[in-house]
């Protein structure tokens, strides 16, 4: 068929979820799960930096408004974490004025969407960012080579 071929496989490709919403989060779990996506949620930055480091995402979901450590300076750490520096990281906020968008641009994130997200939209834009990540696993990484 012919949209089939066109649509990246997404065995294998991990997705780490943080948001302080935890049924918002599970919720996107769920969805992506079904999509084929291996996914993991976290609920504060600071939780989110174990979890990274034990998951080993592909691509970050992340809240912008959470306690403990909000999603700019997670993204921030993120980027500035050698082994952590091309992970894809995604922004979702209930704010999309240009200030806030030009903040997460400025934090490093890759695409910002505003709340709430349409699931066609969050699949298209994993799609994307995946794309221009090209991420590459390693020969020890559990799941294996994309």
């Amino acid at each position: 068929m012919a949209g089939q071929s066109e649509t990246p496989s997404r065995t294998g490709i991990r997705v780490l979820i943080v948001d302080d919403n935890e049924s918002l989060a599970l919720t996107y779990a769920w969805l992506l799960e079904d999509a084929g996506f291996t996914v993991e949620t976290c609920h504060n930055g600071a939780d989110a930096l174990v979890c990274i480091d034990r998951f080993h995402p592909h691509i970050l979901l992340l809240d912008i408004g959470m306690p403990v450590m909000d999603g700019l300076q997670l993204c921030r750490t993120v980027r500035a974490h050698e082994a952590w520096k091309d992970l894809g990281v995604v922004a979702q906020s209930g704010y999309g004025d240009e200030d806030m968008r030009g903040r997460t641009r400025e934090a490093g994130f890759d695409r910002h969407l505003v709340k709430p997200i349409e699931f066609n939209d969050l699949l298209k834009t994993l799609t994307e960012v995946l794309a221009e990540r090209k991420p590459v696993q390693s020969s020890d990484d559990p799941v294996g080579p994309l």
